[in-house]
């Protein structure tokens, strides 16, 4: 199999930072919020509130930043699908 020459784009980087932006921030957040729903210090609509953000956040991102990377690797494997099929 011959080494691919993908090179991500500006694009790719860009949505690849905030992806990973949302799984580094996003689960932090959820579990502080927890904890303080836990020890009183917010109301636990509050917490509930940041768990759902933070994970549609994650979600959203990481839906993203999957559709990029298929859309940028999909005609190499369209051409390998191609060379298979000889």
């Amino acid at each position: 199999m011959p080494p691919t020459s993908f090179e991500p784009s500006s694009r790719e980087t860009q949505q690849a930072r905030r992806a990973s932006l949302a799984v580094g921030v996003a689960p932090p957040t959820v579990l502080l919020s927890l904890l303080a729903v836990v020890a009183g210090w917010i109301e636990p609509d509050t917490g509930l509130l940041l768990f759902v953000t933070g994970v549609a956040w994650t979600v959203y991102e990481m839906h993203r930043y999957l559709r990029l990377v298929d859309t940028a690797i999909e005609p190499e494997v369209r051409h390998e699908d191609l060379h298979q099929a000889r």
